[in-house]
C-alpha cells in the first residue's frame, strides 16, 4: 500500500473521495483535503472510518453533496458522531462552503473562477479542534 501521509484532491466538478479506487487504504495518512468536487455522505463516512485511526486533519472545501436528499447538516452530524464514538481521532476538521447543488468549476489553484448562482444556499463552516466544535 502507498505510504502517503498527506492527500489533496481538487476535482473541479467531479467526485473527489470517489476518485480513490475502492479498497485503497493509506495506513500512514495524517491529513486529507478534498476540494471543488462532489462528495456523498456515504463516501465521507467510509473514508473517515477507513482512515480513522491515523487521520488527524480533514478538510472539505467548496464541495457539493451528491446525494438524493443533500444535507450538509446531516453530513456534519455524521462526522461529529463518529468522533464522539471514538471511531475517528480527528484533531481538526474544516468544512468551508458546502453546496447542495453544482460545485464551483474552473476554480482553485489555477485562480480562474466560476461561481454558483448568487442565491445558492451555502453551508459553511464546520471547524473543530481536539477540544471544541464550532459550526457557523
Amino acid at each position: 500500500m502507498p505510504r502517503l501521509r498527506d492527500l489533496t484532491i481538487e476535482a473541479h466538478g467531479m467526485g473527489v473521495i470517489g476518485a480513490i479506487p475502492n479498497g485503497t487504504r493509506f495506513p500512514d495518512l495524517r491529513s486529507a483535503e478534498f476540494a471543488y468536487g462532489l462528495v456523498s455522505r456515504d463516501e465521507i463516512r467510509g473514508f473517515l472510518c477507513h482512515h480513522g485511526t491515523t487521520l488527524r486533519h480533514f478538510r472539505l472545501l467548496f464541495c457539493s453533496l451528491d446525494d438524493d436528499m443533500p444535507s450538509w447538516f446531516n453530513a456534519v452530524q455524521d462526522i461529529l458522531r463518529l468522533r464522539a464514538m471514538g471511531t475517528i481521532r480527528l484533531r481538526t476538521a474544516v468544512l468551508r462552503s458546502g453546496y447542495e447543488s453544482i460545485p464551483f468549476t474552473g476554480y482553485g489553484w489555477n485562480r480562474t473562477k466560476t461561481r454558483p448562482e448568487p442565491d445558492e444556499g451555502v453551508y459553511s463552516s464546520l471547524v473543530f479542534t481536539r477540544t471544541s466544535s464550532i459550526i457557523l
